[in-house]
């Protein structure tokens, strides 16, 4: 009796038990694995959906803030509404650089190397299919004249010269009247000339006084560029002031369109949005709607591809990557106070 319960202590896993054991140990870990998988992809989506909203947040802000200050001129900002004329004694003043009257431009692309109407000043590294929208803004905060000039062609007094040189476009203000000129240098006593070399004439039409401001005015360009990152079809958003050089303003985005509101009733309100052409009157824009496409990172090869809508046109990408699709109506508060 004693030799057959020692017998039985001693006895194992039959077969079969360890085929059970083997069983719930492999569903286990398949349910693991599973759980890990399907979170990690999880994770994945969510982080690239957060990094594409981030994207878009950032891209959409810059043009808001700038398309709201387009045009900018203190009290003097609106020319239509009980405002003084505008005097623009730069040399060549409807020249691309030096039409400061000229708040907002659209450039739409037509085919390669081409935009309509003629982009006059192409960034170096824009890529074919990529819109241009141009805003001209103050850069920097205004800078208050101190004292009533002595006369129409007289330097102007301003409080800090800061940041200021020769060749700057600025324009001075009051609630009478705005004259744009071209610094040709930096007197004693914080002053800004504005001598006959870069400018038709040094008289500004207006003996301005301490109840003006002077305002350093740029030509502002939004569009897609190549990535910086070097990464052969990778776009990213970029801005580029005037002649200087163009900075990546934000990555992931893969398409930019700009419509153009027109005010067609003199109401203050856009009547029609269209795509930037030779036909379209920007002395009647008063709003702009921005259209921009986020692409994020590849996923994982077997998920199933998303289709998205931009501009009426529903798309399935091919390469199954997250898209996001970020539109915004800005109104040119400049153009409508």
């Amino acid at each position: 009796m004693s030799g057959s319960l020692a017998r039985m202590r001693q006895a194992g896993f039959s077969a079969v038990e360890l085929m059970i054991a083997v069983t719930i140990g492999l569903l286990i870990s398949g349910v693991v694995v599973t759980v890990f998988t399907t979170s990690a992809t999880t994770y994945r989506v969510s982080n690239s959906v957060a990094e594409l909203q981030e994207t878009g947040r950032v891209a959409v802000a810059a043009i808001e803030r700038d398309a709201r200050m387009a045009g900018y001129r203190g009290c003097n900002s609106n020319n239509v509404n009980n405002s003084g004329p505008f005097v623009n004694t730069i040399l060549v003043p409807v020249a691309y650089n030096n039409n400061l009257a000229a708040y907002v431009r659209g450039y739409n692309y037509t085919s390669p190397g081409t935009w309509a109407p003629a982009l006059d000043d192409i960034p170096f590294n824009i890529i074919n299919g990529s819109d241009v929208l141009m805003l001209r803004i103050p850069s920097g905060p205004a800078i208050p004249v101190t004292a009533v000039m002595a006369n129409a062609s007289a330097d102007v007094p301003v409080a800090s010269t800061a940041g200021l040189a020769a060749g700057d476009r600025m324009i001075v203000a009051d609630c009478a009247q705005a004259s744009g000129f071209r610094i040709t240098g930096i007197g004693g006593g914080n002053t800004l000339m504005h001598d006959a070399s870069t400018n038709s004439t040094p008289d500004l039409g207006r003996a301005f006084g301490d109840d003006a401001i002077a305002l350093r005015y740029i030509a502002r360009q939004y569009y897609i560029g190549a990535s910086s990152s070097g990464v052969a079809g990778e776009t990213s958003l970029w801005v580029k002031d005037g002649p200087d050089v163009p900075v990546e303003l934000a990555e992931n985005i893969e398409r930019f369109e700009v419509l153009y509101g027109e005010d067609l009733n003199n109401d203050y309100v856009a009547d029609v949005f269209r795509n930037a052409d030779p036909a379209v009157n920007f002395a009647n824009v008063v709003a702009i709607q921005v259209h921009m496409l986020t692409r994020g990172n590849r996923i994982n090869e077997t998920m199933t591809a998303t289709p998205y809508n931009f501009l009426g046109t529903t798309t399935t990408p091919a390469d199954r990557r997250i898209r996001r699709v970020y539109a915004s109506t800005i109104q040119l508060r400049n153009r409508v106070l």
